[in-house]
């Protein structure tokens, strides 16, 4: 960085920005570049040793250039904006990138988030903890289901959600569906209280954070 905290960019950086900048307009203009092997627009292309460009010779030197605004955007909020916007579809993510957006989802609404997904503690994908007054934790388990949207999740899935919770005495239990739930999955969590998240409202969830 220079003193002035503007980025400091080398002659060749330099050259590599200007043909690239020239050839979106015409490749007359570019003459030739810094030495080395570049790529531009997918062709190969091998630079003579004396660099120039619009016929112009540069010594070896740095340029000061402006900084740029830069924007950073987590992997997980560019997914959700890709859900919430149509291009990319719930139920097509592969179950890591599913799990990985219901922990950055849930820790969004408050929770702090162990992800267990490459762990093989059996039915839990996601730990989710946040405490309630007076400074209490509550625990949560998250199962993700990554199924096709025309696959429903059936009884027995949450029996077995509601098995693992007991056992490991969590005390809420979540399962997050790219699906749907069947009446009688839906009817058996109601029963033991456990909280069932599928397509439509995980999409409104991720469209609710993008706005």
């Amino acid at each position: 960085m220079s003193e002035d905290n503007r980025p400091i960019v080398h002659t060749d950086m330099a050259i590599a920005a200007l043909i690239k900048h020239w050839r979106a307009r015409s490749t007359s203009h570019i003459l030739a570049a810094a030495p080395g092997s570049y790529s531009i627009t997918g062709v190969p292309l091998t630079l003579p040793t004396t660099p120039q460009v619009l016929g112009v010779t540069f010594t070896p030197e740095t340029f000061i250039l402006p900084a740029p605004p830069i924007v950073v955007v987590s992997a997980w909020q560019s997914l959700a904006s890709q859900i919430a916007d149509g291009s990319r579809k719930l139920d097509e993510l592969h179950w890591k990138e599913f799990e990985d957006l219901m922990a950055e989802i849930l820790e969004t609404s408050g929770w702090s988030i162990t992800p267990m997904g490459y762990t093989k503690d059996g039915g839990v994908d996601i730990i989710a903890v946040r405490n309630v007054q007076p400074g209490v934790p509550i625990e949560m388990l998250v199962q993700c289901k990554r199924f096709k949207k025309t696959r429903r999740v059936g009884v027995e899935i949450v029996q077995q959600v509601w098995a693992t919770k007991f056992e490991k005495a969590f005390h809420q239990a979540m399962i997050a569906a790219t699906s749907s739930f069947t009446q009688g999955a839906r009817q058996k969590a109601k029963i033991w209280k456990m909280d069932l998240r599928d397509y439509d409202q995980i999409l409104d969830w991720c469209k609710r954070i993008c706005m």
